[in-house]
């Protein structure tokens, strides 16, 4: 019987163990460092997640200072503005009169009203006379001024028109030639 001996083929079939074996190690190496470097790698990106939220916090606090910090300038500017109106206020109603005292002054400007009605229609008697004689000549003197008026244009249009008829002037026409 040809063949290999029990030995040899233990050997072999050995050899062949030994090196899927190794095979086997080296895939199992490989996937252990494709494994570490793909968790270090969603590691880092976890990290640098972290660190952009990390930094949005910090920029949303600084906005939200600045926010509160320009409310408050508002709100001040607020007070002082709704101070000074307060204090118009109280100037407007310190100035004021109140109801019996309008009432009081009404009723003096009134008597003052009438009374003033009454001594003007009195000197409007007087003056009444010579007042319509001035309308009265105003009015004659805008009359005489009109008639003379008219009586000019009428006057300066007869003496500017013209006495002899105008004469027409006739060009001659140079007489036509037949086409040869």
């Amino acid at each position: 019987m040809e063949g290999p001996t029990p030995l040899q083929y233990l050997e072999t079939r050995l050899n062949l163990l030994t090196v899927t074996i190794e095979k086997l190690e080296k895939n199992v190496d490989a996937h252990f460092v494709a494994d570490r470097e793909r968790q270090q790698a969603y590691i880092k990106g976890y990290d640098e997640r972290f660190q952009h939220l990390e930094q949005m916090f910090l920029t949303g606090q600084e906005t939200a200072k600045r926010a509160v910090d320009k409310a408050e300038a508002a709100q001040n500017a607020h007070n002082l503005a709704s101070n000074e109106w307060r204090g118009t206020l109280n100037d407007f109603k310190s100035t004021l009169i109140g109801r019996p005292e309008f009432e009081r002054f009404y009723s003096e400007f009134s008597a003052y009203r009438l009374e003033s009605a009454r001594i003007n229609s009195m000197t409007q008697g007087e003056k009444t006379g010579t007042k319509e004689t001035k309308e009265t000549n105003i009015g004659t003197l805008t009359l005489i001024i009109a008639v003379v008026s008219v009586a000019a244009s009428v006057a300066m249009s007869f003496m500017l028109r013209p006495t002899t008829p105008p004469q027409v002037v006739v060009v001659p026409t140079p007489p036509q030639t037949a086409p040869k």
